[in-house]
């Protein structure tokens, strides 16, 4: 019969009894118990996790790493992994805010052999069968294979002798030493598995990733679940020097530093492993971080709101949110609350409907109450302010129009004209969400009236350009055509001075040869001034044809002339 104490039990143990419960501890969930165990009563009842462990075996068969997740292990894990703790994350918040048992604990090393089998995908591991050369090594590599089957089937004796026949035909396999105590571990086996695991380390492998870290970080592990806590903070300090990208390596050593009163340590390496968001989150539950807790949530805070937290972490962090909220003091919840309503605001208001509004704390209904109270009347102010500035903008769009009067294609309006209807179309939408119940078409006005803003001071500019150019081609338009009535006249002035030059020339001449003839005979007056008026006009139509003088272009310059008279 096992045994097993929950931590809630801790009150009614003797004190005898609670130095003993405190040195062991559950392999998979952090429980205490009286003998080291890989996964105690607590954790056999998570019926989610064993469901999240039967879907990862069927997905594990048909698994092929990429190249990115080669590298990315060190940092997290592979995406199927990565996928898996989240969804266990999801479905165990009800435990996971009611404390029910230790799950951040459950979530990390719940699917241990699930990461133990994608790390051996990877390319530093598989390298290791480029290297059988011999028919002792194929064999075992074989033996190997089984034995892991067998250990997946929970068949752990026989999984322990396969992985032993294997290892008397090949000493070099650093996954047999691994495996083997796996094996030892899942049989509630610790001091073997150490023993195999410290023998792993001379055939770890080195690629992108020093295999060595992830057996310390096992061997770090199982001194916890010992109790040897110092020894535990020792062996992750190894992991994190021989790689320093090792993000799970960071976590566990803030775990057990903090369980050692180096809080310092333990802050800083929590800080490092944040740099996985999975991590910042699953501190947040750890019993080992109730010291640090006002650091840990302000590092989570403020991983949140610089949105280094991805969305579908929201929900967690909601009901995170409503934990804090419950507990003083209050201030890094409600902020935490107020950003995830601004960030999801589709999200919230699906969980503030009528049929959820039960599942919300009264302090988070307050919250949400105000954030919708405050951005009403932020949309208020801003729409009052637009309406002001759009009346400004029509004003100068009508100056425009004026100004713009009888332009070519008057049909077609104008730019500024064009603009200020958008803006004004803008406006009525917003005013529709204003009135509006739900807070993320709430949120939405704010956007929209930078929208109508930038629309109108583009009209306004618009509009002024459109009256300054039209006015300005107006006056230059009359200008234009008094210069050309001028220039006609000038025109018609020096073509007929040019032509009467020739007539009075010509006429001049015809006086003198009347005057001639009066010497010779006598002339009646008639004559005499026919003589002059024939010169003269011979004159005038020889200096017309000597002058080149068109008389179409005489005809638009006197045209011109009348037309002018005609403005005036």
């Amino acid at each position: 019969m096992s045994h097993y104490v929950s931590r809630e039990d801790f009150g009614q143990a003797s004190s005898a009894d609670t130095a003993l419960i405190e040195s062991k501890r559950c392999w998979t969930c952090g429980a205490c118990v009286h003998e080291c165990r890989y996964d105690c009563p607590s954790c056999q009842k998570v019926q989610e996790l064993q469901s999240l462990r039967a879907s990862a075996a069927v997905e594990i068969a048909e698994y092929s790493p990429s190249a990115e997740s080669h590298t990315r292990f060190q940092q997290f894990g592979f995406p199927l992994l990565e996928r898996l703790q989240q969804e266990a994350l999801g479905a165990l918040i009800p435990l996971f805010v009611n404390r029910q048992l230790n799950v951040a604990n459950l979530i990390e090393w719940g699917f241990n052999d699930t990461e133990w089998q994608l790390l051996q995908q990877t390319r530093g591991l598989c390298a290791l069968d480029r290297a059988v050369k011999t028919s002792n090594q194929t064999l075992a590599s074989e033996w190997r294979n089984m034995a892991d089957e067998l250990r997946r089937r929970g068949v752990l004796d026989e999984s322990e002798e396969f992985f032993l026949k294997a290892l008397e035909m090949n000493r070099l396999d650093y996954r047999l030493y691994v495996g083997l105590a796996h094996t030892y571990l899942q049989n509630h086996q610790f001091d073997k598995a150490e023993t195999y695991l410290k023998k792993s380390l001379p055939h770890a492998p080195v690629q992108d990733f020093d295999y060595k870290s992830y057996s310390y970080r096992l061997l770090g592990h199982l001194h916890a679940c010992q109790g040897h806590d110092e020894q535990a903070v020792s062996m992750l300090r190894l992991a994190i020097e021989l790689s320093p990208q090792y993000s799970a390596g960071y976590y566990d050593c803030a775990q057990y530093a903090a369980l050692t009163d180096k809080t310092k340590e333990s802050l800083a390496c929590l800080t490092k492993a944040s740099d996985q968001p999975f991590y910042a989150i699953l501190a947040q539950k750890g019993p080992e971080f109730a010291v640090l807790k006002h650091d840990v949530r302000s590092l989570l805070l403020t991983n949140v709101l610089a949105d280094e937290i991805p969305e579908r972490y929201y929900p967690v962090l909601f009901e995170l949110a409503q934990d804090w909220i419950e507990h003083e003091p209050k201030t890094h919840g409600i902020r935490l609350i107020k950003h995830l309503i601004d960030r999801q605001p589709d999200y919230f208001a699906l969980i503030f409907n009528e049929h959820q509004q039960n599942a919300v704390s009264p302090e988070v209904q307050q919250i949400h109450a105000e954030l919708k109270a405050e951005t009403v009347a932020k949309a208020t102010e801003a729409l009052n302010e637009l309406e002001r500035r759009l009346q400004t903008v029509a004003e100068a769009v009508a100056e425009a129009n004026k100004a713009a009067k009888g332009r070519k294609h008057s049909h077609t309006p104008l730019k500024s004209e064009m603009l200020h209807k958008q803006a004004v179309t803008k406006f009525e939408q917003a005013l529709e969400l204003l009135f509006s119940q739900s807070y993320a078409e709430l949120l939405t006005i704010i956007p929209i009236t930078d929208e109508i803003n930038h629309l109108s001071q583009r009209a306004h500019t618009e509009a002024q350009q459109e009256r300054k150019r039209y006015t300005q081609r107006k006056a230059t338009g009359k200008s234009e055509q008094i210069t050309q009535v001028g220039s006609g006249f000038l025109v018609l002035v020096k073509t007929l001075g040019k032509v009467l030059f020739w007539s009075v020339f010509f006429g001049m001449m015809g006086t003198a040869f009347a005057f001639l003839i009066a010497f010779v005979r006598a002339l009646t007056y008639p004559t005499f001034f026919t003589i002059i008026a024939v010169a003269g006009i011979l004159g005038f139509l020889i200096g017309i044809k000597i002058e080149k003088v068109d008389p179409s272009k005489l005809k638009r310059s006197f045209k011109r002339k009348k037309r002018h008279k005609h403005m005036k």
